[in-house]
């Protein structure tokens, strides 16, 4: 991988523009983005219930996202296999992690990379769509 590389990682059930915001500011922090997503196992396990969108629907979305160098499925309930074996000089985490314990921050550290948590879009989640999509409350511009 050229340059400085960037890892973050996610569900990505629903794309949304707060996914999309976010992807972008990760690759804004290096040369390299790579995007590790939960599988459908994993989902299910860090989630609580089935995704709504298979894990290579998934997948092939985020990957053709142009911001993003590449992609790929994981299967563990963190990232931390995967920081220890790209070796990033970034680990990427929403603003909403900052303060909650985590495994990958001693991962990344181990490492030597740098722990960067981005500020998410306000009352943008997949979980507030989902709650306006059963609520048949959805609007053009007004989620």
């Amino acid at each position: 991988m050229p340059g400085k590389t960037v890892l973050t990682c996610g569900c990505f059930d629903i794309l949304h523009i707060g996914h999309v915001r976010y992807l972008k500011a990760a690759k804004r922090l290096g040369d390299y983005l790579v995007v590790a997503v939960n599988s459908d196992e994993s989902f299910a396990n860090y989630k609580h219930r089935k995704p709504f969108t298979p894990e290579l629907e998934r997948l092939e979305i985020v990957a053709s996202l142009e911001c993003v160098d590449d992609a790929f499925l994981f299967d563990d309930p963190d990232a931390s296999t995967e920081i220890t074996k790209i070796r990033p000089d970034v680990f990427v985490k929403g603003f909403d992690w900052k303060y909650k314990e985590f495994t990958e921050r001693y991962a990344i550290e181990s490492v030597g990379g740098k722990m960067v948590f981005i500020t998410t879009t306000p009352n943008r989640s997949t979980t507030l769509l989902v709650e306006k999509i059963r609520r048949n409350q959805c609007q053009h511009g007004n989620m």
